[in-house]
């Protein structure tokens, strides 16, 4: 009798703000000792159990930029898959009326988006970055 391979694990699934100011999107570096120190990424992170990418959105910005957020329209979703892990990455539009702290990063910055290709971003946020473009 064969032997039946196991089914994949569901992919993680994770969410990100892209927030605009003057035609900049704000992004941060993670911060050493962290998987993928160096890169910049779009801010968001992981959704828990039970609860809504948008309200897991509005916890992780409030987290990790100390401001709330309003999360609006979905911009992309798509999958990416790392050597450890496949991750399913929702982007949403989104809106802050305070300036961002860098509480869980090493820095922020409002880039344009012809720039960040120059920059060693979160290969998962790359696709991102190509849709900005496209959008332009």
């Amino acid at each position: 009798m064969r032997k039946s391979s196991p089914l994949p694990p569901e992919p993680l699934l994770v969410c990100a703000a892209l927030i605009e100011k003057s035609g900049l999107f704000l992004l941060a570096k993670r911060p050493s000792g962290k998987y993928l120190a160096g890169h910049w990424e779009f801010p968001g992170g992981k959704v828990l159990p039970n609860e809504s990418p948008q309200v897991a959105l509005a916890r992780e910005i409030q987290e990790e930029l100390g401001v709330a957020v309003a999360v609006g329209e979905l911009f992309l979703d798509h999958q990416h898959t790392y050597p450890e892990r496949t991750i399913r990455l929702l982007t949403f539009r989104c809106t802050i009326h305070e300036p961002p702290q860098a509480l869980e990063h090493e820095v922020l910055a409002w880039v344009a988006p012809q720039a960040m290709s120059d920059l060693l971003l979160s290969p998962a946020d790359v696709q991102v970055v190509g849709k900005l473009m496209q959008n332009l």
